[in-house]
């Protein structure tokens, strides 16, 4: 695993809102697949996963 690095600076609005989106694309592609039952199960089956 890669060692968190520290960027001093001012960050732009631009470069915030990248961050952001990035952040809230990340936390919704894994909250997809926390459904339980039958919903869960086929949604993992559709994206190639394995339970």
């Amino acid at each position: 695993m890669t060692e968190p690095t520290v960027i001093r600076g001012n960050p732009t609005d631009e470069e915030i809102a990248a961050v952001i989106a990035a952040l809230t694309a990340l936390r919704a592609r894994s909250a997809a697949g926390r459904s339980r039952g039958w919903a869960g199960y086929w949604r993992d089956v559709r994206r190639g996963g394995s339970r």
